[in-house]
């Protein structure tokens, strides 16, 4: 029995119509990648939760596969632009950051028609002025500081009580004021009453023991005269502070990590 050309022709075209047609809805059908990853691209108004209260940003992103890219502007400031890096989606989830300045603003979340909702975390790396030893040898780390930390308000001096002991560091700072000026501290006996537990923190604006702003650190480290300080304040910020003791000098640079969770931004 012979088959026409055309009969074996006509049956390659169907197959590979079908082929073509898997291969579609593999890649843009309700499940495929492509088609989610091109549902987020788009303007969004966010609004984000700033110290001063919140403030509007206009997200553009655009998807190419599972890669985002586009620009934030700067939140309360629509004309500074930035471009996002880091930017992926996969599924119904993305995640990208921004840097602007000195803070770095990283978002993670899910995305659906008509919006966002999304998590920020925010990274903010601040050089504080040099501080001065108020009490205890020079040389060591035990002793007290004064030590100017940056905060939304402008600079405030604070104190540092340290103890370091086989590579550790426990100890507190709190805001300067009143009675603790640098003159009425020169005097501050060597050694010092040992810390409370570490990582307590007192209610922002309250006094401990007649401390004001008082935060412990959870945890220090010291190599050499290297040293590294960690705490978290009463707004839910985490600081790291990183720098040296050289002498009786403190020079120190103030890393912020601040987190936002159940945030929401609608398509424009």
């Amino acid at each position: 029995m012979m088959v026409s050309s055309y009969a074996v022709w006509g049956k390659r075209m169907w197959i590979g119509g079908l082929a073509c047609l898997a291969v579609f809805a593999a890649a843009f059908g309700p499940s495929g990648g492509a088609a989610r990853a091109a549902d987020i691209d788009g303007t969004y108004r966010l609004s984000l939760p700033m110290p001063g209260g919140e403030k509007e940003s206009i997200l553009s992103i655009t998807s190419n596969g599972s890669e985002l890219s586009g620009t934030m502007s700067a939140p309360g400031a629509p004309s500074e632009i930035y471009p996002i890096r880091d930017g992926n989606c996969n599924a119904e989830k993305f995640r990208f950051s921004v840097e602007m300045g000195r803070i770095t603003y990283t978002l993670a979340g899910t995305y659906h028609d008509g919006g966002l909702a999304f998590d920020m975390t925010t990274e903010e790396s601040i050089p504080l002025g040099d501080g001065e030893r108020l009490a205890g040898k020079t040389g060591e780390i035990t002793g007290s500081y004064r030590v100017p930390v940056y905060s939304p308000g402008g600079i405030k001096e604070n104190r540092f009580d340290l103890v370091a002991e086989g590579g550790h560091i426990t100890g507190e700072m709190y805001a300067l004021g009143g009675n603790d000026s640098a003159g009425g501290m020169a005097g501050a006996p060597d050694r010092m009453p040992p810390p409370q537990a570490d990582g307590a923190t007192s209610p922002a604006g309250t006094a401990s023991n007649g401390k004001r702003d008082l935060n412990r650190f959870k945890e220090g480290r010291y190599t050499g005269n290297s040293i590294d300080l960690y705490t978290k304040t009463a707004q839910g910020s985490d600081f790291h502070f990183s720098g040296s003791i050289e002498g009786d000098i403190i020079r120190l640079t103030l890393h912020v990590t601040d987190r936002r969770s159940g945030l929401t931004a609608e398509a424009l």
